[in-house]
Order: C-alpha cells, then sequence, then structure tokens
C-alpha cells in the first residue's frame, strides 16, 4: 500500500539509463541498503528459481539474471546478450505453458528464427573436501533454427558468457561466437548451466561452484527441464481449475495469471534472513518479493498466506507451519490493520483444514505471535490488546496508524478490526468460549455502530447520490494533492477499505453491511469524477477503464489494481464484476510475464511484447514480482467464480460479468471446501431457449447460492432440477439471502452430487415504498388460525403491551381501527431498515434487551442505559422475503425476526419456530398512489402482499 516514494526508497527502472539502485529495507524497516547494478532497460524484470529458494535469481527482458546470493549481487549474467542485441523482430516474452518458471524467449535474427529458455533447478553436489549441498543450478538454452536455402558455415552470435557449456554444439564456442555448419530446416541447441546458490551445506565458502563441478552435477538441459515441469506441475496439483468462456479473450491470461502467481508465491516463501532479530533461525517465512522486498512485512504475509489457503495452494502441515510463523505486527512498522486481521488467518485456516477443538485452542489462546516491541502474545491477547489501547476512547474508533502508508486515522483500520473480532468470535464459537465470543461480539457491534455512524453523518449533508465511503475516519477523501496526509481520489488508497479492510471476509462471516453497501458503487463514481488526470482512469467513450489509480503522482497505477475490486463485490450490482475491467488494464502493465511491481509507472513500447502485450511498466516501485498484489489478485479472481461463507454456505458466481451469460459456460472444478473437500460447478445458458443450467458436483455443502450480478437487473425463477429429492420448490428456492434487496437462488444441502438446476430470467418485481404517507397493516399469515390476525397496540399511555388479534369492525363498517394501523419510516442514512410507527400512539416497535419482548415507546425516550431511542437499532427493522414466500419482519439489533407467543402477545424470536410471516396490507380507502420506489427494500415479488 506504498503511497510516497523518496529517492532512497524508490526502485526505479528506465530504458535509459545505464546504473540504477536497488533498494532493500534494513532490518529496521527505516532505512535501505542500496547495491548498484548495472541492469538497463530493467524495468522488464521477473524471476525464476526452485521452491522456497533464499536468493531467486533475476531475470529482464534479454535473458540477463542477477544473482542476489552472491556478494554485493553478482554483475549481469548475460547467457546469450549478442543475440539479443541482432534481433531484427521484437522479442517475445513469456513464461513456458503461460506460467512454469522456463522463461522463454522467442524473436528472429539474420538467417535464424531464435528461442531461448532459462530455468533453474537444485541439485545435490558432493565435493572431495568432505561436504555436500543442495545447488540451485540455472540452465539456459538458446535454439536456432536455420531459415535460409543454402548449406554453409555460420558465425552464431553466441560466446562463453562464464556460464560453462553443456552440450557439444555449445563446447565449440569462443569467446565471440560459434562457428557451426547450417543446413535447410536444421535445429542448433546450445546448452549452458552456472550456480546461482548453493541451498544447504555450509554456511562459509563460495557460492560458486568450478565449471567441471557443475559439469559433473547439471546433466542433460533436456532431462531437467523435464524435471522442473514434473516437480511444478505436482506442486500446483491443489489449484482449482477456473472455467471461463470460450470466447472470452482473456480467458487464457487468467489461468496463467493464477498459476504463475502460485508458482511465484512458492519461489519467494522462504527461511527467514538473520537479520531479523524478532524471528527465529530457520522458520519458514512468507516474503514479498525478491529484488526489494525479501523480507516479512505482517500484513502482507497475512493476505498472502489466507490466499494461499483459499487456493489450495498449501496442504494443511505447510499451512499451519506458516501459520505459526506469521507476525502479528513488526515492530519497525505501525499496520495496526495487521492486528486486526490476526484471528482471520486462524480462522481461514481452522475453517479449510482442521476444525480439531484442542488445535483451535492452542492456536487461539496458547500460540504466541510476535508483534509490537518484540512482545509475543497470543490472537486471544493480541485482540484484547487491540481493543483495549488502539480504539480512542472519545468516539470508540481506531487510532492513527500507518496501515495506508499515511499516518491517519483510516476506515481501513477499522474494517480490518470488525474481521478481526468475527473470526475472533468464530474462533471461541468452535470451543466453546462462550464468554469471549460474547466479548468479540458485543465490540464488534459497538465498532460497527460507531464506524457506521461516524461514515454516514461524514456524508449525511450530501445528496444521496453523490455519497461515499471516505478513507479516512476524519476527513473527507475528496481530490487531495498526493502530499496531502490524507489520500486522494487520484491515489489508490482511497479505495483502500474495499480491499486491505477485506469488507468481504466480513460478509463471508455473516456481515452484510446493509447501510454502507449503497454507497459503495458511488465511491467509484464520486471518485472518477474527481480525479484530475481523467484519461487515465477513462477511455475514449468515456467509460471506466479499469484503473483505480496509483502512489505517485507522475505514475500509472499499483500490482493492486485488480484486488481493490474485492469489497465491490457487496455493491449494488454496478461494479461487482470489475475485478475483470482492472485485470484488463492491469495486463498492459507487466514487467514481467504476469509479473508486476507494487507501485507502477507509465507505459511505454518497448520493443518487447510481454504474452501479446505490446506495452510495459516502464518504472516500478517495491519487487517484481509483488506477491501481495499478486496472490491477492488470484484469490480474487476465484472469488468472483466462488467462495465460501464460514457457515459452509458456497456463493457462486459474485462476480462474473453479465456478458458472460452470452459467452458460453464458467464455473470451478476442484475449489476446496472445509476439510480439503472438492467442489465442481458449472453454468451454461441454452441460446435457443434462454434457460440456464447449474450443474454442481463433488462434496455439496449445507447450502449453494447463486448469486450473480445480472440478478441486481432481473429476478431469476427455478424452472426445473434432476437429482433428489423431488420437491425442487422447497430444495431450491428464490430469496433475498444477504438483504441487499436482491433476490439469490438457494439450493437446499439435500440435493445430491450431479444434480442440476434450470433457472430462467424475468423483470424485477417492482417495490413497496412511500411508508410515510400510506398506512399499513400488518397481518399474521404463518398459522391457519391466526391469518386474518392483526398488530395493534391497547389505548393506554406509555408503552405496549402489543396484541396480535383478530380485526374488529368500526361502528360504521370502515374498518379504520387506528391501533391497528402502522407506518414504516425511513431512517435518514440507514437504508434498507424502517422504523415501525403505530398511526395511533405515535410510538414505535423495539426489541428489550431481554425476555424477547416487544414494546412501543416515543422516539424521544430512551432506553434503560441512557441511550436515544432514535439512534437505537432496536428499533430498526428490515421486511425479507423468505423461501417460502412470506414476509419475515426482523430486528437489527437483536437479529430476531417478529412473532407472537401463545397468549398472542408480540415477541421476537431467532429460531425458525415460531418465526411467522405477515402481510402488508393497504387499509381499505387510502390511496394506491405514489406507491412504487425503486430504493427500498420491501418486495412486493408479484406475491400480492400490497393489497389496497
Amino acid at each position: 500500500m506504498k503511497s510516497k516514494l523518496t529517492a532512497s526508497s524508490i526502485l526505479f527502472f528506465s530504458a535509459y539509463l545505464p546504473f540504477h539502485a536497488y533498494s532493500f529495507p534494513d532490518s529496521s524497516g527505516d532505512g535501505d541498503r542500496s547495491y548498484t547494478t548495472n541492469f538497463d532497460d530493467s524495468n522488464l524484470v521477473s524471476i525464476i528459481g526452485v521452491k522456497e529458494q533464499t536468493q531467486a535469481p533475476l531475470i529482464d527482458m534479454n535473458g540477463r539474471m542477477l544473482f542476489e546470493a552472491y556478494p554485493n549481487w553478482k554483475d549481469k549474467i548475460p547467457a546469450f546478450e549478442r543475440l539479443f542485441e541482432e534481433a531484427i523482430t521484437p522479442i517475445n516474452w513469456q513464461y513456458s505453458e503461460g506460467y512454469l518458471p522456463i522463461s522463454q524467449y522467442t524473436f528472429r535474427i539474420p538467417d535464424f528464427s531464435v528461442t531461448v529458455e532459462i530455468f533453474s533447478i537444485p541439485k545435490k553436489f558432493s565435493s572431495v573436501v568432505n561436504w555436500e549441498g543442495d545447488f540451485a543450478i540455472v540452465y539456459a538454452r538458446a535454439r536456432l533454427s536455420y531459415l535460409g536455402q543454402q548449406q554453409k558455415f555460420s558465425s552464431i552470435p553466441i560466446f562463453n558468457t562464464g556460464m560453462t557449456p553443456i552440450n557439444s554444439t555449445s563446447q565449440n564456442c569462443s569467446e565471440s561466437s560459434c562457428i557451426i555448419g547450417v543446413t535447410r530446416g536444421g535445429r542448433y541447441n546450445f546448452d549452458f548451466a552456472i550456480s546461482s546458490e548453493r541451498l544447504t551445506g555450509p554456511s562459509n565458502g563460495s557460492h560458486d561452484l568450478k565449471a567441471s563441478e557443475v559439469q559433473d552435477i547439471a546433466g542433460t538441459f533436456d532431462a531437467a527441464k523435464t524435471n522442473l515441469i514434473d516437480t511444478w506441475k505436482r506442486a500446483l496439483s491443489g489449484l482449482p481449475e477456473l472455467i471461463f468462456p470460450e470466447t472470452e479473450k482473456n480467458s487464457e491470461h487468467l489461468t496463467n495469471s493464477m498459476k504463475t502467481a502460485a508458482v511465484q508465491f512458492n519461489i519467494t516463501r522462504d527461511f527467514n534472513q538473520l537479520d531479523e532479530p524478532d524471528l527465529h533461525e530457520k522458520n519458514r517465512q512468507i516474503k514479498i518479493g525478491e529484488n526489494g522486498y525479501d523480507y516479512v512485512y505482517d500484513h502482507d504475509a497475512q493476505g498472502i498466506l489466507a490466499s494461499a489457503i483459499e487456493l489450495g495452494l498449501v496442504e494443511m502441515t505447510e499451512a499451519e507451519e506458516l501459520l505459526r510463523n506469521l507476525p502479528a505486527q513488526r515492530s519497525s512498522h505501525d499496520y495496526l490493520d495487521s492486528l486486526g486481521k490476526l484471528p482471520w488467518v486462524a480462522a481461514k485456516y481452522v475453517h479449510k483444514f482442521d476444525s480439531n477443538p484442542e488445535l483451535i485452542k492452542e492456536l487461539t489462546f496458547e500460540q504466541k505471535y510476535l508483534g509490537v516491541n518484540g512482545t509475543a502474545k497470543s490472537i486471544s491477547e493480541w485482540t484484547h490488546y487491540l481493543i483495549d489501547t488502539k480504539q480512542d476512547s472519545t468516539d470508540g474508533l481506531m487510532v492513527h496508524s500507518k496501515s495506508t502508508d499515511e499516518i491517519l486515522r483510516s476506515t481501513v483500520d477499522n474494517f480490518a478490526t470488525l474481521l478481526g473480532l468475527k473470526a475472533y468470535a468464530y474462533l471461541c464459537a468452535m470451543i466453546g468460549k462462550g464468554s469471549e465470543k460474547q466479548w468479540a461480539d458485543n465490540e464488534y457491534m459497538k465498532l460497527y455502530g460507531n464506524l457506521t455512524t461516524r461514515l454516514l453523518a461524514m456524508v449525511e449533508s450530501k445528496d444521496f447520490d453523490d455519497r461515499y465511503l471516505s478513507a479516512s475516519i476524519d476527513t473527507l477523501t475528496e481530490n487531495k494533492p498526493f502530499d496531502s496526509s490524507v489520500p486522494g481520489f487520484d491515489n489508490a488508497n482511497s479505495y483502500a477499505s474495499f480491499f486491505f479492510g477485506r469488507m468481504y471476509e466480513t460478509f463471508l462471516f455473516g456481515e452484510n453491511f446493509i447501510e454502507l453497501s449503497p454507497l459503495i458503487d458511488n465511491t467509484l463514481d464520486i471518485g472518477l469524477s474527481m480525479v484530475d488526470q481523467k484519461d487515465l482512469y477513462l477511455d475514449e467513450n468515456n467509460n471506466w477503464n479499469g484503473n483505480f489509480g496509483r502512489y505517485q503522482e507522475g505514475w500509472t497505477t499499483s500490482g493492486y489494481n485488480a484486488a481493490y475490486a474485492e469489497g465491490f463485490l457487496l455493491g449494488k450490482g454496478k461494479y461487482r464484476s470489475s475485478f475483470y475491467n482492472a485485470f484488463n488494464y492491469l495486463m498492459n502493465y507487466q514487467s514481467g510475464p504476469y509479473t508486476w511491481f507494487e507501485s507502477i509507472g507509465v507505459a511505454q513500447d518497448q520493443g518487447v511484447a510481454i504474452n501479446s502485450i505490446t506495452n510495459s511498466a516502464a518504472s516500478g516501485h517495491g519487487s517484481a514480482p509483488h506477491m501481495w498484489s499478486s496472490m491477492s489478485q488470484a484469490r480474487l479472481m476465484l472469488i468472483t467464480l466462488i467462495s465460501q461463507s464460514y457457515d459452509d454456505r458456497l456463493w457462486l458466481g459474485r462476480g462474473v460479468p453479465n456478458e458472460w451469460l452470452d459467452k458460453g459456460g464458467f464455473g470451478v472444478n476442484d475449489y476446496t471446501t472445509t476439510s480439503g473437500n472438492k467442489f465442481n460447478y458449472l453454468i451454461t445458458k441454452n441460446s435457443s431457449t434462454k434457460e440456464f443450467e447449474l450443474t454442481f458436483s463433488g462434496d455439496v455443502p449445507a447450502d449453494i447460492i447463486v448469486s450473480l450480478p445480472i440478478f441486481t437487473e432481473f429476478d431469476p425463477v427455478v424452472i426445473q432440477y434432476s437429482g433428489q429429492p423431488a420437491n425442487y420448490t422447497q430444495l431450491a428456492t428464490v430469496i433475498d439471502v444477504d438483504s441487499d434487496g436482491f433476490n439469490e437462488i438457494r439450493i437446499s444441502n439435500q440435493f445430491q452430487s450431479n444434480s442440476k438446476i434450470k433457472f430462467l430470467l424475468q423483470p424485477k418485481s417492482e417495490y413497496i415504498g412511500d411508508a410515510n404517507r400510506s398506512r399499513l397493516r400488518l397481518s399474521e399469515i404463518g398459522m391457519d388460525i391466526r391469518k386474518t390476525d392483526v398488530i395493534h397496540m391497547e389505548h393506554v399511555v406509555g408503552s405496549g403491551p402489543i396484541k396480535v388479534g383478530k380485526l374488529t369492525p368500526d361502528p360504521d363498517g370502515s374498518n379504520f381501527w387506528h391501533s391497528a394501523m402502522w407506518v414504516l419510516e425511513k431512517i435518514n442514512g440507514h437504508p434498507g431498515y424502517f422504523r415501525i410507527k403505530n398511526y395511533h400512539t405515535n410510538r414505535y416497535l423495539h426489541a428489550e434487551e431481554s425476555g424477547e419482548a416487544i414494546n412501543a415507546d416515543l422516539i424521544s425516550a430512551t432506553n434503560s442505559s441512557g441511550s436515544e431511542l432514535s439512534g437505537w437499532h432496536s428499533a430498526h427493522w428490515s421486511v425479507d422475503l423468505a423461501e417460502d414466500g412470506r414476509l419475515h419482519i426482523r430486528n437489527r439489533h437483536r437479529k430476531a425476526y417478529l412473532s407472537i407467543n401463545s397468549l398472542g402477545n408480540l415477541k421476537y424470536s431467532s429460531t425458525d419456530y415460531p418465526k411467522l410471516g405477515w402481510n402488508l396490507d393497504k387499509v381499505n380507502g387510502d390511496n394506491c398512489t405514489g406507491l412504487i420506489e425503486p430504493d427500498t427494500s420491501i418486495r412486493d415479488n408479484n406475491l400480492s402482499r400490497l393489497r389496497c
């Protein structure tokens, strides 16, 4: 999340400067140690290497390498520099098969087409001086195919570069060239090898091997390549298969990008450096990169590990080791969000791998995680520390920190803490720690209320369409300069909450952010309207081009760009598939094959085609690859297709572009659910019948929720199924599962594997609204004997009692019994919620703190703790369409439903029974004009719930 760069911290590459400095944070995180290199054109850079290699080789656009393992970085190793210099066509650079760490270049020189391949694998060496160890051996091959017609001797511009020749053809090379006889259609391989790093063995002595030693252990290029391919494909066998429409132009790029991130994650994670005093020697650690961030950063490592678990990239034992070695918060940084999110990574591990109570207890209450000032605490202790010491006592919100690299009170830290409290409550519930769970739930409710109130109050004076989520809880984002302490909309950190705050993960714990979700899409709309350099953000048709912003004036975007789309999965539909816009934008800013810097400079045509993209990043900061951004991008790519709530429900297609529905099938195979189980699904469309078919197989979880963005525009209608049992109307229902105002398809867990569901799309139903002018009756329809009962208040002063009974006509027969008339009032700043006011007494329904009692009180009254009822969530209600077609009325504070007891008194209940359904009946004689309003969350759904 770097926002401000200085000359000492920038890692700048340009084609026009011959010498540059690589900068690395030292152990304090405050200084830099810089090594001068002569890598020109090295804005195009990536890595090759072996799994968990401490110092993986860098490799650039011309096949030149840097080996960090050599003291002060050895000069470039130009494997085939003369070949590249004589290229007469653009150089195409990619990884073999699109993702394997074999750096592959194709181009032409006079008379020849050229393919260069460079990779690294480990090899064991036993020397005569009585020690042995594993070395990383780099292999390089230039394959030349003769394009001429005449047989002749040809001077090939290949010379001995310090690498060791390992085949007969390359052994004929001198220091200036190779002279060989060529024939029509002939192919000629020049193979070399060199050691780049000692992986094991004595800690003293040279990292380099002699040429004779390299020849002894290298073997052949082809055998080494076969070994590498087999090894990496086994290492990636846990990845899910993502299915994109065949006509999606970027489908290959999407798949290869995810696999490349997985490979680079395995290369960059390694054992901690010895100059990190607060980490134990030789623990496996998650590091961020090789050429800039070969270091453990707390919030980065948490996000990378959570992504690896989600992607099925780590097995249980290695995930546990990496989890135990996560820092809570590095002493040299003030990334408060890392303390907030620490419980989340543990919850992710427990949910996906191991729910053993003893293990959860140990991970949460006994295992120590290093943090502030070198202090080691358990997850439980860090969570209490965070709440006790890092919340401002005046407003209950988080204090200043540097989580976004600006020192401010950020919205990010508050969302991160909300996620942490949800995760901590989840862990406590898993092992029966009831009092701790209650504490976490209470702290969550307080922080959620404080944050929501603050964010809404900050934009209260604006028109609804102009309200947005601010990056700071003290100052609105607006359009601030880059040197401001608060990010403006040109700064990508203006969207930090959408990614670094992990709002969607909190949603998977059950929070729908109903008050804030209407502001999510607005934030991007308002941001685009305020930026200064609009050509960076808008295309030629004035539409958003997928760029979420940059961290430095004069720069372009960030490696996190696609990951910022995560929070928009909770929006109202406009940007739910924005990941794909943002990914497409990033494709023009690669520094290597599917490789990005954390912060990215301007695009520039370098005469190098990376994956058929001719533009590339001309500068970068951080590292390339930068694993937090790459792994988060890969994770979100998966989440747009499938994600799993912590109550085990699966969400399908939440971020799928609408146009995919007409392009062919999409889905996922081998998605890892709980306990390592696997799930598969595919959604296709019949172009003639317009029917959609969902097929799913594998281990079917508790519930499957189909939640396509197009459902925000059209309602799904289930029309057919296959499988058992037969009553699909109860098992595949259309319902607003997440209370966002849009229906989803909910599929019961009674469906068997290899089942099919067919559905259509129909125009959305209209909404009931304008409750401030229209009186409604709430009549109970849950039991046959009471289906004409209505809620009414007795003619008494004070609160209650609230009764449910038969409606007695007035003497004139008008049925205008005012105590049975109710008005649903909208609540400013709380979209989706209403107050229910009695027309006769002007008192509002609210839920008591105990006893499941429902009372009514004046809006100016206070509750037992002295809080004003006007801001009291127990007087807030939402109306949900249930799977049985009934309307359920839900209390926001108690998260329970309006019900009745055996005596006919109104109550609330959190259980399925006796939860009741209600009609909202228009009182006879009232005018129906003005009832339809599309911005409310009460839905008619063609069920005649509103009767005039």
